[in-house]
């Protein structure tokens, strides 16, 4: 869906730009699964038929400034979360607000913007596929900049029929794989389900909790 020429004139320019870029990254993310497949001893050629025909998802995001006074449910942006696909390829603009959770200090690490640089996440999908070798890493996004925060993520998932189990070479002596086989489309549709199953818990929670709170506020009126 692109915007109307009536709220945006250079509407076919936007989508030029916006469709060149989406192939230049998806381009990116296939010569990144080269790299990756180097560094697990594999042949560079390894992840091909996985790139081809692959699923790529852009997003552009936009964050409203808050300023650092917020309050705490207003200033998330995005909640902690892995991403569920293979790679993710990010832009930030000028405007911190990403954080990464670092495990071993259990704290929660600023991704400072950095001019020209993308950020790069692996998800869970190489997590399984590596035998948890590399790890999806947990992050989140709190915009307290009291400014407009924009980024461009691409979210990089894979030919969805194809087969993705332990790779050969991850499993030490005596290790099982932590991981059984699975589809890309549905270990992404997994991912969604999972995810938007937790906010439609949430939001069941928080219906119940006022429904309860009415219960005991025309009790108090009975009562009283």
């Amino acid at each position: 869906m692109w915007p109307s020429a009536a709220s945006l004139p250079n509407v076919q320019d936007f989508k030029a730009t916006s469709l060149e870029y989406y192939a230049r990254v998806v381009s990116l993310a296939k010569d990144i699964l080269k790299v990756l497949a180097l560094t697990l001893d594999l042949e560079e050629t390894y992840f091909d038929a996985f790139a081809t025909g692959a699923v790529a998802t852009m997003r552009l995001l936009h964050y409203p400034p808050q300023p650092p006074s917020s309050p705490t449910h207003l200033t998330r942006g995005i909640g902690a979360h892995t991403d569920f696909g293979c790679i993710t390829i990010l832009l930030q603009d000028t405007v911190s607000g990403l954080q990464v959770y670092d495990h071993a200090t259990k704290e929660w690490l600023d991704v400072t913007p950095t001019p020209g640089a993308f950020v790069i996440n692996l998800g869970n999908l190489m997590m399984r596929w590596s035998n948890d070798r590399y790890v999806s890493n947990l992050h989140r996004v709190i915009n307290v900049s009291g400014q407009e925060r924009y980024s461009i993520p691409v979210f990089f998932s894979g030919n969805p029929e194809y087969v993705v189990g332990c790779l050969p070479n991850c499993r030490g002596e005596g290790e099982g794989e932590r991981w059984g086989e699975i589809t890309v489309e549905e270990a992404i549709l997994g991912g969604y389900r999972e995810s938007y199953g937790r906010a439609e818990a949430w939001k069941k929670g928080q219906e119940e909790t006022r429904k309860g709170d009415d219960a005991v506020v025309r009790q108090e009126v009975v009562v009283a």
